[in-house]
């Protein structure tokens, strides 16, 4: 995924430290909110809806990639898993082609053309 979280990392990184049951919320200095799994389910889906538009705006960010940090017993360092990600470049190229067929259909109904 390109973090080891060990090392360097060429980026930039948002953690966001989300507390997943009541003791470690309590325990937060920052924020005492519990996030459940509704509430990280609609946060990564109103992210996913409106990542390619954020995408095409915002010109220093080059790809956007949502991580879920886990750890296991038998682990000793977390494993990063891959929840979705986006490229500004696909972005980019899906909205020129949808621009290309919106066109296409103005210029061409039964080979005559809407304005015409």
């Amino acid at each position: 995924l390109g973090c080891s979280m060990e090392g360097a990392y060429n980026g930039t990184l948002f953690r966001l430290p989300l507390r997943p049951d009541s003791k470690t919320a309590a325990n937060s200095e920052i924020c005492q909110k519990l996030a459940t799994q509704g509430d990280l389910r609609k946060l990564f889906g109103q992210l996913w809806k409106s990542i390619e538009d954020m995408l095409l705006f915002l010109q220093s960010v080059r790809q956007v990639e949502v991580c879920e940090i886990s750890w296991s017993d038998d682990e000793e360092s977390p494993m990063l898993h891959s929840l979705f990600s986006a490229s500004a470049s696909e972005c980019q190229t899906k909205h020129e082609e949808m621009a290309r067929r919106g066109l296409q259909l103005l210029h061409t109904e039964h080979g005559k053309g809407l304005l015409d």
